[in-house]
C-alpha cells in the first residue's frame, strides 16, 4: 500500500477541518452540549423515478435498496431555519444524482441566501443539457462568492469508450460531460469560484497511460482545481469479510500498479493548478476500523432518498434502518433533536459494521485520528 505521506490538499484533511469547525477544542466531542456539525449533506431523491441516469459497476450503492420519496420542500425550509449554522451543505449521494433533481437549484439557493456554502457532487453528464434547459450553471454561478463552495465531478475515464465501459451506459456521455465541464470552468472565471474538482476511481477498464495522460491533459486544458485519483470502495452493504478480501485481492496490489502510472503525472506542489494528487487505499482501510466510538456525528448528518435523517453519509438508505434518526424534519429545533440521537457516546460502531456498513473516507479519517489522538 502506497506511503500515507503523499500531500493532498486542505479540504481532504478532514480530522483537521473538524478541528477547525470546532475551533480546536476537542472538548466538545461528547461534551455536555450539542454540537452543530460542520456540514448536512442531502441525497435527493433523483427525478423520483430513478436515483441516477448511470450504472457504475464500482458504485458504493449499487447492491442498497433505493426508496425514493420527495421531501425537498421540508429540506428547503429547512436549510432555511438553519440559518447558516451548519456552514456546508453538500448534494450528492451514494446512489443518486442530484442533477436529476428538480429542486437542486431552489435548495443551493437558499443555501447561499443563509451565507453557507454549498458542495455539488455529481457525474456531469447533465451540466450542458440543464444550462441550455433553464440556465442552471449561469444561475449557480451567479450565487457563488467563495472558492470554498465547489463541484466536485466523478469522470472516472479518460476516453469515451472506457467511460461507457465503466458508466454502463448505452450512449457516449464523456464528451458531453467534457464540454458541460469547460462550460462551467469559463463561466465562472468571472466570479474564480465555485472550485471545480474531478475526481476519477482507478479501474482495470480506464487505468491504461492512454487514459491517465488524455483526462491529465483535459484537465489542464479546462483550468480546473483538481484531480483526485484512488481505487474505488468496495460497494456498501457487503459482509465486512467480503471487503477484506477485496483489499486484499484488489485494493493493496492495484493500487502499487495504479501509482506507478500515474506517478508521472502528479503535481509536485500544491501551488500548480490544477493540483494532480493520488488519495491512497490506507485512507479506507477496512482493517483501521477498529474504533470504540463514532464521531462522524460532528461533522455531518445526513438525509437520505427516502426522506429520513442518517447517523451518517455512508449508511444513507433503507437498507441500514438501524441507522435511521428519524424523518427529516423541516425545521431547525426538530434537527437538533436528532443530532442529539447521532452524538450519542454509547453508539457502538461496530453495530455498523455487522450489518454490512463500514465508514467512507471521511469518516474513517476522522475517527481514526480522534483514535490515536486520545492514547
Amino acid at each position: 500500500m502506497i506511503s500515507p505521506e503523499k500531500p493532498f490538499p486542505n479540504e481532504y484533511r478532514y480530522f483537521e477541518l473538524l478541528k477547525e469547525h470546532l475551533k480546536g477544542d476537542l472538548n466538545k466531542i461528547f461534551g455536555s452540549s450539542i454540537v452543530i456539525p460542520r456540514q448536512l449533506e442531502i441525497h435527493l431523491p433523483g427525478d423520483g423515478k430513478k436515483s441516477c441516469n448511470f450504472n457504475c459497476g464500482f458504485c458504493e450503492g449499487k447492491i442498497l435498496s433505493k426508496k425514493l420519496s420527495p421531501y425537498e420542500n421540508k429540506a428547503i425550509s429547512l436549510i432555511k431555519d438553519i440559518n447558516g449554522r451548519i456552514p456546508f451543505i453538500i448534494f450528492g449521494g451514494i446512489y443518486s444524482e442530484p442533477l436529476l433533481n428538480p429542486f437542486l437549484f431552489d435548495l443551493i439557493r437558499e443555501t447561499k441566501r443563509t451565507g453557507a456554502y454549498f458542495g455539488l457532487h455529481t457525474n456531469g453528464s447533465l451540466l450542458k443539457k440543464q444550462e441550455e434547459k433553464n440556465k442552471l450553471i449561469s444561475n449557480i454561478l451567479n450565487l457563488s462568492c467563495s472558492s470554498k463552495d465547489y463541484i466536485s465531478i466523478s469522470i472516472d475515464a479518460g476516453t469515451p469508450d472506457s467511460h461507457k465501459k465503466i458508466k454502463g451506459t448505452k450512449s457516449e456521455c464523456f464528451s458531453k460531460i467534457i464540454e458541460g465541464v469547460s462550460l462551467l470552468s469559463k463561466m465562472r472565471i468571472v466570479r474564480g469560484s465555485p472550485a471545480l474538482r474531478l475526481s476519477y476511481l482507478m479501474c482495470e477498464e480506464n487505468s491504461s497511460e492512454n487514459d491517465i495522460r488524455s483526462i491529465v491533459s483535459l484537465a489542464k486544458q479546462i483550468g480546473v482545481d483538481s484531480l483526485r485519483f484512488s481505487i474505488p470502495y468496495d460497494v456498501f452493504g457487503r459482509d465486512l469479510n467480503m471487503v477484506k478480501k477485496y483489499k486484499e485481492k484488489v485494493e493493496n496490489p492495484e493500487s502499487l500498479r495504479y501509482y506507478e502510472i500515474i506517478k508521472p503525472f502528479l503535481s509536485k506542489g500544491q501551488e500548480e493548478k490544477p493540483y494532480i494528487f493520488y488519495m491512497s487505499p490506507y485512507y479506507q482501510d477496512v482493517d483501521k476500523m477498529q474504533y470504540e466510538q463514532c464521531i462522524y456525528s460532528f461533522y455531518q448528518i445526513t438525509i437520505g432518498t427516502d426522506g429520513y435523517v442518517y447517523r451518517c453519509s455512508s449508511t444513507a438508505s433503507e437498507t441500514f434502518k438501524n441507522n435511521r434518526l428519524g424523518l427529516a424534519p423541516d425545521n431547525f429545533n426538530d434537527l437538533k433533536i436528532l443530532l442529539k440521537k447521532n452524538q450519542d457516546p454509547g453508539f457502538i460502531p461496530l453495530q455498523c459494521f455487522n450489518m454490512g456498513a463500514r465508514c467512507n473516507r471521511i469518516g474513517l479519517m476522522v475517527n481514526y485520528a480522534w483514535k490515536q489522538n486520545r492514547r
